[in-house]
């Protein structure tokens, strides 16, 4: 397998610009405590964890030591490996996250094949983990024995969010909450990690949370893509939903969007929404009885 090399960095005010053989990472120091690590893969925008501007002039350096890059505040070592591999401590050299670089092994699902091909015709998603295409993408991180995590909104099942699916996505759906159905009102890219007493803060938008973490974006061209195939090849949301690996109510809210602003809203930067902007959107579901997905749609 061709690795994907280290080769140089660019320091350029508060971020660092680390080039590898086939790609490219930034990691941008807003505080001693947050750094951001992005790769842009067409989708050049906004953290959706970070509200409002936190950039504060932050002392840091970086130097290359033995295989890895490491760029150190007062608050944080981040080393930067081969093969885009970055693992964060504290400022004691306490892990916090720390990417995976065993094997993976797929999920025992227990469907034989004839099994697997009926469900895909019924458009189940029955991918093993280590399936991967062009449109989908995953960081993997080792987890501790006893780690625990919490947070991404309002979502059934227990306190502790590991060793389960989530998907950052919401809408007013009117089906009866059961215990099948995850997600409820509110989606928050926020998962908080303890172990060994050590909390980790890590923002997600898609999680797995078992013995990886896994997450995934779509790209500006795969959301123009899936309008395309939507509104003149008429491919409708489980055939998308498969391929583009999203639930069908967010390729279904996607086409919405992009139906009623155009193709410009895809090139909005995320916008931050004041209290009072939030409590008239609320108003006009609970008082004026619109419903939340044509308020969201605005």
């Amino acid at each position: 397998m061709n690795r994907n090399n280290l080769e140089k960095y660019i320091i350029d005010r508060n971020q660092v610009k680390i080039m590898f053989t086939n790609s490219i990472l930034t990691l941008s120091v807003l505080t001693s405590e947050i750094i951001r690590v992005f790769q842009d893969r067409g989708c050049n925008n906004n953290s959706y964890a970070i509200e409002e501007n936190k950039t504060e002039k932050t002392s840091f350096e970086v130097k290359k030591i033995d295989d890895y890059l490491e760029l150190k505040t007062s608050k944080l070592i981040i080393k930067i490996y081969d093969d885009e591999k970055v693992d964060v401590y504290d400022e004691q050299e306490n892990p916090l996250i720390i990417d995976y670089r065993g094997n993976r092994i797929p999920l025992d699902r227990q469907v034989d094949a004839s099994h697997q091909k009926l469900a895909e015709s019924e458009g189940h998603d029955v991918a093993t983990s280590t399936e991967k295409n062009s449109h989908y993408y995953e960081l993997v991180k080792k987890l501790a024995a006893d780690e625990q995590f919490y947070g991404l909104g309002d979502k059934t099942g227990f306190l502790n969010k590991r060793h389960y699916a989530y998907e950052n996505w919401n809408t007013d759906n009117p089906e009866p909450h059961l215990e099948s159905f995850t997600r409820l009102y509110k989606s928050v890219p926020f998962l908080i990690g303890l172990k060994n007493n050590h909390p980790v803060v890590t923002p997600e938008i898609r999680t797995r949370i078992s013995g990886v973490f896994t997450m995934s974006k779509l790209t500006k061209k795969d959301k123009l893509n899936i309008y395309k195939e939507w509104t003149i090849e008429n491919k409708r949301s489980t055939y998308l939903s498969k391929k583009y690996g999203i639930g069908s109510v967010s390729i279904k809210y996607l086409v919405s969007l992009i139906h009623r602003h155009g193709m410009d809203i895809l090139d909005k930067p995320y916008t931050y929404y004041s209290a009072q902007f939030k409590l008239e959107a609320i108003n006009r579901v609970l008082v004026n009885h619109e419903t939340a997905y044509s308020v969201s749609l605005e």
